[in-house]
């Protein structure tokens, strides 16, 4: 038997019946030839056998060869030996290769994201209450104030608050009944204010009509009363929070002095006339006092102020020309304003200090 012939540049050796890949080596046909064939009727172990055999023989003789060192601890690591009759399931784990994922992740269209992994679908409360319907939820809200424990009429105005979004649901009987009649009433009027406030601003146009909301406002919580918002002392008033103040309020003792008294008010009462025209009925009264006893010195008769309006004000002044007497000696004084709203029967007051004084060069300038 002629010695196997190794060389670095042959890449394959054959024996018979199965291939042996290793780099850089082969064996002359002489190698294979040697043993003789046999019979068919060998059985396949014997012939596995024989192959491995030979498989690892030619493996030792090429480590020699190649001059790759010493072997490792316990020799060099079994070849395992493929014979064309195996399947690809049948060869040993270290050399099957990895079968390809069969993952296909979904193509996205053009433009769009790639799909991400699908959650697992998880029901919690939150996500089931988000599927419910509006008129459940609105039944879900209600339920759970009416099972709560705040107070019997803060129950009331929260279940009438959800009229914002059903303005078609009724007050709950419920929530009324441990109420007493007059906050029954608070109760239905709050309710029917936040319906039109939820039409007005639902509507589309982006507005509401400020004064339907601010007669209901005064239905809800009671008519506020006339109120003097500024009293001044001026020389010239050209309109609306247009004018000349006299500052300090100081005036020359002895002789007569003319002067202007503005007035700013809010929450007047005006009533719209037979004739389509909204009316302001008002009446003033200007006084005097002593600041050191309190005493009225001096009062300016009243006047009837009567203002009429295709338009309801908004804004309100009263002008009115007061004479103050010569008589008048120096010292600090008080000046009133009284209003009286004859719409709304009621009345407000306000005062601003002033004094009379013996030098001109003290006299208030504008």
């Amino acid at each position: 038997m002629r010695r196997a012939i190794f060389h670095p540049m042959v890449v394959a050796a054959a024996l018979g019946g199965g291939a042996l890949v290793l780099p850089g080596c082969t064996a002359d046909s002489r190698g294979v030839a040697d043993h003789p064939k046999q019979d068919h009727a060998t059985t396949d172990a014997v012939e596995a056998d024989r192959v491995n055999a030979n498989a690892q023989d030619y493996a030792d003789r090429l480590t020699g060869a190649t001059g790759h060192g010493a072997m490792p601890a316990g020799g060099m690591p079994r070849v395992h030996w493929i014979t064309t009759n195996q399947t690809r399931n049948d060869r040993p784990a270290a050399i099957r290769p990895t079968p390809p994922s069969t993952h296909r992740p979904q193509s996205a269209q053009p433009g769009e994201a790639a799909p991400a992994e699908a959650a697992t679908a998880d029901p919690t409360p939150a996500a089931q209450t988000l599927a419910l319907e509006r008129q459940e939820l609105l039944d879900l809200l209600r339920g759970h104030i009416r099972s709560g424990n705040d107070p019997a009429m803060s129950k009331a105005l929260t279940a009438a608050a959800l009229s914002l979004a059903d303005p078609t649901g009724e007050l709950d009987p419920a929530l009324l009944g441990p109420l007493d009649r007059p906050q029954r009433d608070v109760v239905r009027r709050y309710h029917q204010l936040v319906i039109t406030l939820g039409r007005q601003l639902a509507d589309g146009t982006g507005t509401i009509d400020s004064d339907a909301i601010a007669e209901q406002l005064n239905h809800l919580f009671g008519r506020q009363l006339i109120h003097i918002q500024k009293v001044k002392l001026c020389t010239r008033v050209r309109g609306y929070g247009v004018y000349d103040p006299i500052e300090p309020e100081s005036f020359l003792a002895g002789r007569e002095n003319r002067v202007i008294v503005y007035v700013e008010l809010d929450h007047f009462r005006s009533v719209l006339g037979s004739d389509g025209q909204y009316e302001v009925k008002l009446a003033q009264q200007v006084s005097l006092y002593n600041e050191a006893d309190g005493l009225e010195v001096w009062r300016q008769p009243s006047v009837q102020i009567v203002d009429r309006s295709r338009n309801r004000r908004r804004d309100f002044f009263e002008v009115q020309l007061i004479k103050l007497p010569p008589q008048l000696s120096v010292g600090k004084y008080r000046l009133k304003v009284r209003v009286t709203d004859h719409h709304a029967d009621c009345i407000d007051e306000a005062s601003i200090p002033i004094r009379f004084v013996a030098d001109q060069a003290l006299v208030g300038r504008k």
